[in-house]
This record gives C-alpha cells, sequence and structure tokens, in this order.
C-alpha cells in the first residue's frame, strides 16, 4: 500500500513537471493565443503571469522531487526568519483568496429577498471561508507551498486586470527573474555538494 502511494504521488509529480514546464514555454501561449477565444485583451493580458507561475511551479517540482529537496530544506532550518516569511506569506495569501472567494459566493444571500438573516449569512461565510482554507492549506510543508504560491499568482492575475498591459510584462519578467535566481542557487548548492563529495 505504502509503495502504491508513493508510485501514485512519483507519477502525479512527473504530471505536474510535464505540463508546468510546458506552460511554463513562450511557445505554448504564443499558440494559446492564436485560439479564437484568446483574442480578448483581458485574457491575453493573463498569459505572462500564467506563464510565470507554471514557471515557478516547475522551479518547485524540481525541488520537490529531486535531491534540492534535501538543500532546500537544509536552507531553510539555517535561515528561520526566511521560513518564517515564507509561511506568513503562504497564510496570507491563501487566507486572502479563500476568504475573498467565499465572500463573493455569499453575494447573491444578501441580495436576496429570502428571511435569512444577516448575522446567519456572515456566520455561514466565515465557517465556509475556515472550510476552504483548511483546504487549501495543508499539514504537508510542500503541499502547503505549492497552494500558497498558486495563490499568491492568482491574486496577482487578478490585480493585473487592472493594470496597464505594459506593467503586467514588467511585473512577469521581475518573477520570471526571481524564479530563475532561485533556481539558479539550488543548482549551484548541488554542484557544490557534488564537487565537495567527489
Amino acid at each position: 500500500m505504502k509503495k502504491n502511494n508513493k508510485k501514485i504521488r512519483l507519477q502525479a509529480a512527473y504530471i505536474l513537471l510535464f505540463f508546468t514546464l510546458i506552460f511554463s514555454q513562450n511557445i505554448t501561449w504564443t499558440l494559446i493565443k492564436l485560439l479564437p477565444d484568446f483574442s480578448d485583451p483581458m485574457l491575453s493580458k493573463a498569459c505572462p503571469i500564467l506563464q510565470t507561475c507554471s514557471a515557478t511551479l516547475y522551479i518547485l517540482t524540481t525541488i520537490v522531487i529531486t535531491s534540492d529537496r534535501e538543500v532546500f530544506e537544509a536552507f531553510l532550518e539555517r535561515h528561520t526568519i526566511i521560513k518564517l516569511c515564507l509561511e506568513k506569506l503562504i497564510y496570507w495569501a491563501i487566507r486572502i483568496l479563500t476568504s475573498t472567494m467565499s465572500f463573493i459566493m455569499f453575494i447573491p444571500d444578501f441580495t436576496s429577498t429570502s428571511p435569512k438573516s444577516t448575522e446567519l449569512i456572515v456566520t455561514e461565510r466565515k465557517e465556509y471561508s475556515e472550510s476552504m482554507f483548511n483546504q487549501f492549506y495543508s499539514s504537508i510543508f510542500e503541499i502547503r507551498l505549492f497552494s500558497g504560491i498558486s495563490c499568491i499568482f492568482i491574486i496577482i492575475m487578478i490585480l493585473a486586470f487592472f493594470l496597464p498591459t505594459t506593467i503586467v510584462f514588467y511585473i512577469a519578467d521581475i518573477l520570471s527573474m526571481l524564479v530563475a535566481i532561485i533556481g539558479g542557487i539550488f543548482v549551484a548548492n548541488n554542484a557544490k555538494a557534488k564537487i565537495q563529495n567527489s
């Protein structure tokens, strides 16, 4: 059973690795933009953010399923402030997104003429928001990290709709550069470890 679970997790990781790699490439989004439904400027505006999100998740997946994981864990153990900041960032990204989503879903209850009291609606909304938050905020750090990063990018993507296209492209480029630097640091650490052990 344990061996089966490990195999399923590994297959899921490979699928995620494949799809995030494909969607982190310019050619993929160039082809997607050729589709008729993507001719809308608002939809094409989201493409660079989605591409950067895919690149980020690709780097995270490679860290989690390779020996970079040990390097990553050791790095976080040495830098507890970074780990604490990362945890806070993940917590608030998931909290903001789940609260916003649950609030939007309960808007029809506020506008309806049903006898439901506002207090009851607010209580239900809080319970639903908490339930949604618990689903995203996993006890496993790696899953929590993926959820948090995904939530951050969804928030950035929503905000991007209100920004000019040029600024959206700059944001995507800055985020891509940060992802590349982080990926490079882990590759350098692995290279250092291999040279020292040889």
